[in-house]
């Protein structure tokens, strides 16, 4: 089992224990910290100290989330890996849940994952639970759901460890979405389980939600779609929901950069491929419009802006 922390040590703690805690107890727990600069190790040395399940790995320089997720799992040696990221929580049940359920399988089905709870932070309140239960050959429903929807977050998941290994583990080019991207992967070779036992509890706050308030960062997110769009190849033309969001996405990103014309392609190609839908309709008009125009309604994270959503009654469109 794989935790990854950083600059955590107020909620390092509550994660570890979630997993010492288990019903199943039959694994290793490598937690690797990515050289925080604070009193992150002596915290888990602390629990490595008292149960010998605990290995503890330290990263001599910050190496970033993608490439400290593999150094650790390249040091995982049981049959199965699941993650933990550092501001979740497993449930009691979720290993030997997702076990079972494995083990109850052909070799086939190489990934097991959970239902989530989503919850914010300061509050302990639940937002909503995930709860999709598909499984089998789903990478088409994948794709028109997008992959986030379906498995939830990297914590509330199980694979193989020889599936992994195949893969290649995570794709240390990509700073955004390479658990996403590896269990698409993964949805398209093999088939998925899953266990409708609540596995997770995946915590809101105000560091985990994806912003990009820079230019660059949404540059850089610019370069990571057109690598998801190329990747996935003439599959998202066998699913025109699916094409129409991923292109939309990139149509917004550009737009919000400035770039107008780009923004236009993207959402012209949408409407060729997906047909005509009420929101592409909007962004091409608005596109078209000006930048500040556009900037207006959008914001970088493809959402609407509250702004839209409080004239809503003078709109003509559905903004849900």
């Amino acid at each position: 089992m794989v935790l990854r922390t950083y600059k955590r040590p107020d909620i390092v703690g509550r994660a570890i224990e979630s997993v010492l805690e288990q019903t199943y107890e039959n694994f290793e727990l490598l937690v690797i910290d990515d050289h925080s600069p604070d009193e992150t190790p002596e915290i888990v040395r602390e629990y490595e100290a008292q149960d010998e399940r605990l290995r503890y790995i330290r990263n001599e320089e910050n190496r970033g989330h993608v490439t400290t997720l593999n150094i650790a799992c390249r040091e995982a040696t049981g049959e199965y890996v699941a993650f933990l990221d550092d501001d979740d929580v497993w449930l009691p049940e979720k290993l030997a849940a997702q076990v079972a359920r494995l083990e109850e399988l052909p070799e086939e089905y190489a990934m097991v994952y959970g239902a989530t709870r989503h919850k914010k932070l300061e509050t302990e309140e639940t937002i909503t639970i995930s709860d999709p239960g598909l499984e089998g050959d789903i990478y088409y429903e994948v794709l028109r759901r997008g992959s986030g929807n379906v498995f939830g977050p990297p914590s509330g998941v199980m694979l193989r460890t020889r599936v992994l290994q195949d893969l290649g583990y995570f794709d240390e080019e990509l700073t955004r979405g390479a658990g996403q991207t590896l269990f698409r992967t993964i949805a398209k070779e093999y088939k998925i389980a899953y266990t409708d036992q609540l596995c997770v509890d995946y915590y809101i706050h105000e560091e985990r939600v994806t912003t990009m308030r820079s230019e660059e960062e949404i540059r850089e997110s610019i370069r990571i779609h057109q690598r998801k769009i190329s990747d996935l190849g003439d599959d998202l033309k066998q699913v025109p929901s699916a094409f129409r969001r991923e292109y939309e996405r990139l149509g917004n990103l550009y737009c919000v950069v400035g770039d107008m014309a780009e923004g236009r392609r993207c959402f012209k190609r949408a409407l060729r491929e997906s047909g005509i839908a009420a929101t592409l309709v909007l962004r091409l008009v608005l596109a078209s419009l000006g930048h500040r125009v556009y900037t207006f309604f959008f914001d970088p994270e493809f959402r609407y802006r509250q702004t839209a959503k409080k004239y809503r009654r003078f709109i003509p469109f559905d903004f849900d």
